[in-house]
């Protein structure tokens, strides 16, 4: 029988496991993929080769890793202060936008009061109006059927006059009650909605430039 070892996959199995028949030599086991630490210089210190050129050798290597990982250092430290700068730039941005976005908040709140006032006078000539029309009404039906048809076609038309008033009242109430709606429920609304998060975007880039950057931190790098 061949001294090699016959391997057969395991039918069913999670994985496809080498299967070695008894009596035959045993299949090599798999070499173990290495993971390096982050300081290859301290590796190479832990692992003196045995011969003069191994001993060399590492020497050269440790000399190259530490080039390496002085311009490497030097790449990371100007990008970390170009990415600063870029930084404060955003910040400044941000802030710019803030104030606006308060500005226009701040006056959106002194146009709502202005017309708030408008609506009330607008209730307020509705009030008035529906007054007058409701006398107008009581004087024509209280009228004496005696009266002259010149009195009681005045008064008809007092009647009509106060109603139209009413009617057009009635419109201009109504136009300013959307209006305030409008202004309350929506364009307020939205407008402190965008307030936040403009408020939230400086404090996101704040963390950012006091060195607490999600991705930097998930590399392990603490940037000033």
């Amino acid at each position: 029988m061949s001294s090699r070892a016959r391997v057969f996959s395991a039918p069913g199995s999670q994985f496809d496991a080498g299967v070695v028949f008894a009596g035959e030599a045993t299949a090599p086991a798999p070499v173990a993929k290495l993971s390096l630490p982050a300081s290859r210089i301290a590796l190479l210190a832990e692992l003196p080769g045995s011969t003069p050129a191994e001993q060399q050798e590492q020497k050269n290597l440790i000399t190259e890793q530490f080039d390496l990982d002085t311009r490497v250092m030097s790449y990371v430290m100007r990008a970390l202060a170009s990415r600063r700068t870029d930084l404060e730039k955003k910040h400044e941005l941000a802030k710019a936008a803030v104030r606006q976005q308060q500005k226009a908040v701040e006056d959106l709140k002194e146009r709502t009061a202005q017309d708030s006032q408008e609506s009330l006078r607008a209730e307020n000539k509705l009030r008035r109006a529906q007054t007058v029309a409701f006398d107008a009404v009581t004087a024509l039906k209280n009228m004496s059927r005696f009266s002259p048809a010149a009195d009681i076609a005045e008064a008809e038309r007092r009647v009509e006059v106060a109603e139209e008033k009413v009617r057009l009242a009635e419109r201009e109430s109504a136009d300013w009650n959307m209006h305030m709606n409008q202004t309350r429920l929506v364009t307020a609304r939205n407008a402190s909605l965008k307030l936040d998060e403009l408020v939230n975007e400086v404090s996101r880039i704040e963390e950012m430039l006091a060195g607490r950057d999600p991705i930097l931190r998930e590399l392990g790098i603490l940037s000033a």
